[in-house]
Formats: C-alpha cells, sequence, structure tokens
C-alpha cells in the first residue's frame, strides 16, 4: 500500500515532490542506512527504476543525533566560570559539540 501511495510522487518525478526522512535509531550515520535499506528493496522487490531514481533525487535523508549524554561539571570549574561571568545559575552543564548537516 505505502509502496503504490509512493510510487505516485515517482512516477512524476521531482516535480512531485519529496519525502523527508529523519530517523532516530542510535546509530551513526542513521539515514545512509536507512537509504541504503531502502534501495536493497528496490531492487529485491525489482521496482522501477524511476522509482530508484526518485528516491535518489528528490528525497531527503537526515542523519540525526536523538540522544547525548549531558554530564555536569565540576565544583572547580562552576566556581571559576561563575566569577569570570558573573553567573547567577546551578545549572551549568557540559555538552558535546554537534554538527548539523
Amino acid at each position: 500500500m505505502v509502496i503504490e501511495k509512493v510510487s505516485i510522487f515517482a512516477e512524476g518525478g521531482a516535480s512531485k515532490g519529496c519525502i523527508q526522512n529523519m530517523p532516530c535509531e542510535l546509530i551513526e550515520n542513521n539515514a545512509d542506512l536507512l537509504k541504503t535499506f531502502i534501495k536493497n528493496y528496490i531492487h529485491h522487490w525489482q521496482l522501477s527504476s524511476d522509482f530508484e531514481k526518485w528516491v535518489d533525487e528528490s528525497c531527503i535523508f537526515c542523519n540525526t543525533l536523538e540522544d547525548r549524554i549531558v554530564p555536569g561539571v565540576s565544583k572547580t570549574i562552576y566556581r571559576q566560570l561563575k566569577k569570570r561571568w558573573d553567573m547567577q545559575t546551578s545549572s551549568l552543564q557540559k555538552v558535546s559539540p554537534t554538527t548539523f548537516l
């Protein structure tokens, strides 16, 4: 049923629209892996080359990072930053940088 609905898009190419895919699996490059799985099924189910072209050219696959560890900072660092920036908070947290592609 999903294939029938999505095939309507594929018949018209990019002009018919796209689907944005944002998976939430906690694995690296989750959207790249999802696209690989979809392309494997396209071949396994012997779907049209137009459909595969539509997936390649019109669909957007966004790698995501759904979760991360957010540790607190040590009391020493907290005191240093509080003094340096004249902060009035008790909820200072250290986070790792995140890159959005």
